[in-house]
């Protein structure tokens, strides 16, 4: 589990649908131009589909015998909104004022930024927090989370409805597969 979770109710937390990332760009044009906090991001999406597997599929739960393995992708399918992929983004970022080329691109992202709160202040979503910026030697020291107004209205709608269990801060999730696999060595060799 996430350090955050072994604190947390884990039996709260729904394993919902619906994940929206929120993390900080680390240049306006690309925000992830080493793809690293896309490979931070790999097991934990892994995970948590196994995750909702299980819990979908009654393993492990006493008063239910476990289901066909084979039906687990079919049951764990959930959506993950990361706002670069899902929304159409500006054709020209070099000017004061992001430029689109085609209209009905720049209306999609106008109706997707109108309706942001719902996905990242719904019950029935999660929120993801990649608190770590993994900023190159010449980036900006101030496109880090913890400085960029988006990631803190993220943070705060993802706070607001769901339950707390569903707001995570999945940055700690590399230290903490390191500290699970030490525990397992240890107890291994007692």
């Amino acid at each position: 589990l996430l350090p955050e979770l072994e604190t947390k109710d884990v039996s709260r937390c729904t394993f919902s649908g619906v994940v929206a990332l929120s993390y900080a760009w680390v240049t306006p044009a690309d925000p992830d131009p080493q793809r690293a906090q896309l490979q931070a991001l790999r097991p934990v999406l892994v995970w948590w589909m196994c995750e909702r597997a299980r819990r979908k599929l009654g393993w492990g739960d006493k008063k239910r015998p476990a289901e066909r393995p084979d039906a687990t992708i079919q049951t764990a399918d959930f959506g993950v909104f990361i706002d670069f992929m899902s929304m159409f983004q500006p054709d020209d970022t070099t000017g004061a004022k992001p430029a689109y080329t085609k209209p009905a691109e720049q209306a999609s992202f106008g109706r997707a930024l109108r309706n942001i709160g719902l996905l990242y202040g719904h019950r029935g979503s999660s929120v993801f927090k990649m608190t770590k910026t993994p900023l190159p030697p010449e980036g900006d020291p101030q496109r880090v989370y913890e400085k960029r107004g988006w990631t803190h209205l993220e943070r705060r709608l993802g706070d607001l409805e769901a339950p707390a269990s569903n707001s995570l801060n999945v940055a700690a999730w590399a230290g903490a597969v390191t500290e699970r696999a030490a525990r397992t060595r240890k107890t291994a060799a007692q």
